[in-house]
């Protein structure tokens, strides 16, 4: 069974045709109530796939937005979570860079329309991530027989996207170059990439084996993401290195001039640097930024609202801390995340829709439309007829259609085969069929596709 044909429940519901209506005439912000966990989710995916829409989804808690895209991927759709990170305001000796590598990762999904669905929580989409502008500059791209990029200027170039010049690529964030060979591990791959010049055109381009060292995919073309979110060129160096030689001129205590003189060593040599220098370097933007294009959703606003303005807390008290410490390098304390008032500025200038189990006395918006759907969540019957005879009469008595998926083909037979003996009314279906009034049909996944798992449940509409 193609498990779209779950969204299509939705396709003559007249609320769910009004929503459409007013989102493809912009009658934004809207307000939808009234729906459980499973209901939402196929419904967004009946709106997503009704109007062709991308969308960005918030949510209160991140761990919900691992269990949403499982969700969407039941339904074919391309589903991407932007993960939340931690901000270094101190001289890191090492640092896993997994999480801004994600996130990465996804802003390229992004910028090249890659993707249907982005989910974040909305610690992670308020956070500062690279402007969007920055990504399209530092995303090298290389391709057989051009010469668009010089060898030279290619090393130069990942040098400042962060990457670091080794004899021989072993892991993540490494280049090797030697001979008209150049090595890179960027981290969007699971292994490293091969390209051979001519000259200055590449000659040949493939993945190869760390171990081995023996390419086995080649490759037309290939586009390498910076090492890091956060990396600094040589003129972000340059500008950071006149702050600090300012700040060591006027330092006072004994403490803060060798701190301020580590920084600088830090700097010359190469050393992996902290987040403190962000607002000297950086403007301010974040997950939104790289958005307004799409529909943005959010889910349990009220949740949302407060979760942030706890991070934003939360964010505050660590900069008291830090502030604290007497030779502490952190001069602009309110850049690595907007606050609340700003999340809502931003979202007004996006096309909004907002979905809430039930109304909520406060409010983000000024509402264009409002919509209520009335739906229980079902629990899955795991096989448990016993439990749920009882209620599938009560739908049939009562003219409701009903649709059971099973994980797979043998599922399905035995489960009509067992209602029948007790007596209900049931019809084994496929992928091409609704269910009528007071009729209970059955179908499976296709070829056991255990996508079907993922769902939350079913639900009553």
């Amino acid at each position: 069974m193609n498990m779209n044909i779950l969204y299509r429940c939705f396709e003559d519901d007249g609320e769910f045709l009004s929503l459409v209506g007013a989102l493809k005439t912009n009658r934004t912000p809207s307000m939808v109530t009234g729906l459980s966990d499973s209901a939402r989710s196929v419904l967004l995916t009946a709106l997503l796939k009704a109007n062709g829409e991308k969308a960005l989804i918030l949510l209160p808690e991140e761990k919900e937005a691992y269990a949403l895209a499982a969700t969407f991927s039941t339904f074919d759709l391309r589903c991407f979570v932007y993960p939340t990170r931690d901000f270094q305001w101190g001289s890191p000796i090492s640092a896993s860079h997994i999480f801004e590598q994600q996130r990465l990762s996804v802003l390229k999904h992004m910028l090249d329309g890659d993707f249907d669905v982005v989910i974040a929580s909305i610690e992670a989409a308020c956070q500062q991530t690279l402007p969007r502008r920055m990504l399209k500059t530092y995303t090298l791209r290389f391709a057989v027989g051009s010469d668009t990029i010089a060898f030279e200027q290619a090393i130069a170039k990942l040098v400042d996207m962060g990457y670091s010049r080794d004899d021989k690529v072993e892991g993540p964030g490494q280049f090797a170059a030697r001979g008209g060979i150049l090595d890179i591990f960027s981290p969007q791959y699971e292994h490293p990439v091969r390209m051979e010049f001519f000259g200055n055109e590449v000659d040949s381009i493939g993945h190869f084996d760390v171990l081995t060292q023996r390419r086995f995919e080649p490759l037309d073309a290939i586009d390498i993401l910076p090492a890091t979110e956060v990396f600094f060129t040589s003129q972000d160096k340059e500008t950071i290195h006149q702050f600090l030689w300012g700040e060591l001129i006027s330092a006072k205590s004994s403490l803060r001039k060798k701190r301020l003189q580590n920084e600088l060593d830090r700097l010359h040599g190469g050393k992996i640097l902290s987040d403190v220098y962000l607002p000297l370097l950086r403007e301010q933007e974040t997950l939104l930024h790289h958005a307004f294009s799409l529909r943005l959703v959010l889910l349990e606003s009220s949740q949302i609202k407060n979760r942030l303005n706890d991070a934003v807390d939360f964010r505050k008290e660590m900069v008291k801390q830090e502030l604290e410490n007497t030779d502490s390098l952190l001069f602009h304390e309110d850049h690595f995340n907007i606050t609340f008032d700003e999340f809502k500025a931003l979202a007004n200038q996006t096309p909004a829709l907002v979905m809430d189990h039930f109304a909520s006395p406060s409010s983000l918006f000024a509402y264009g439309t409002m919509f209520s759907f009335t739906t229980r969540q079902s629990l899955a019957f795991a096989n448990r007829t016993d439990t749920i005879t009882d209620d599938l009469r009560v739908y049939t008595d009562n003219n409701w259609r009903v649709m059971m998926v099973c994980e797979n083909s043998l599922e399905a037979s035995n489960l009509t085969n067992i209602l029948k003996e007790k007596g209900i009314c049931c019809t084994l279906g496929d992928e091409t069929m609704l269910p009528k009034v007071a009729q209970i049909l059955i179908v499976s996944a296709t070829k056991n596709d255990t996508r079907v798992m993922n769902l939350p449940g079913g639900f009553e509409l």
